[in-house]
């Protein structure tokens, strides 16, 4: 087997003379090089597998993800990176003539409980996907459309997310980085951002009149009212157990 080099000099720079055609330096590595080498480095389960795939005696560069750095290239989108302790939380604004509730998935294994309850219906689209909330039918056709969403959309939950959402015209995803450390990420991060970008881009330029022209269901939630119904029923419960044990000792008291 014909061995060959990687790229030299810059530490920050990634590729291979084969796989990339040569040395990237590393903003053109990041940018745009980058790319067609990610595919070939990084496995489908999101784990780095430190080596080029066309050479398995290859050894490849990381370019180690700082999360001041991650949020710095949010920021160039006017997005927000928020970190608690596995979880980092990447959101990203969304200009949409509509407000839309929906989230998106890559499996979806209770359809029997789908046609029994309307908020947990998912929706097939291309690509493996699902979308389900607040009108996901008429969104899985506008969206279904767009082959260049649906890539983004499968590539940033196949390689970060557990889950992304479009709810209060943002664009969020929820990466576990306990599992999918973004620290052995060979595109610092930039390949997450971009298609974040392209996600939210794309789906400023849908067409939504058939989505305007249907009538929201009481029953179809989707992720932004779901938490929140999720809180006010937290909150509620709070409320009434400690209600609950005075009105049970206030009886007691009086036999």
């Amino acid at each position: 087997m014909r061995r060959h080099s990687t790229g030299r000099t810059n530490s920050s720079t990634i590729g291979c003379v084969v796989c990339d055609g040569g040395k990237l330096e590393s903003r053109n590595a990041i940018e745009s090089g980058w790319r067609s080498h990610a595919s070939r480095v990084w496995s489908p389960r999101g784990q780095n597998t430190g080596r080029c795939r066309c050479d398995s005696s290859t050894p490849i560069r990381r370019r180690p993800v700082n999360m001041s750095e991650l949020k710095e290239l949010v920021k160039k989108y006017g997005g927000t990176v928020e970190h608690i302790r596995g979880l980092t939380v990447v959101c990203m604004p969304l200009k949409l003539p509509s407000r839309i509730d929906v989230g998106f998935a890559t499996t979806y294994h209770a359809g029997w409980l789908g046609r029994l309850f309307p908020f947990l219906r998912h929706f097939e689209m291309p690509k493996g996907l699902y979308i389900y909330g607040d009108r996901a039918e008429m969104l899985s056709r506008a969206i279904g459309q767009d082959h260049e969403l649906c890539s983004a959309l499968r590539f940033v939950l196949d390689q970060y997310a557990f889950d992304v959402t479009c709810t209060d015209m943002r664009l969020v995803a929820s990466l576990d980085t306990m599992s999918r450390q973004l620290s052995l990420d060979p595109g610092g991060g930039w390949h997450l951002v971009s298609n974040l970008a392209t996600i939210a881009r794309r789906l400023s330029e849908l067409d939504y009149h058939e989505f305007d022209a249907t009538p929201g269901s009481v029953f179809a939630w989707g992720p932004g009212r779901a938490r929140k119904l999720s809180t006010g029923a937290i909150f509620v419960a709070m409320l009434c157990v400690p209600l609950y044990f005075m009105i049970h000792f206030h009886i007691q008291s009086r036999y």
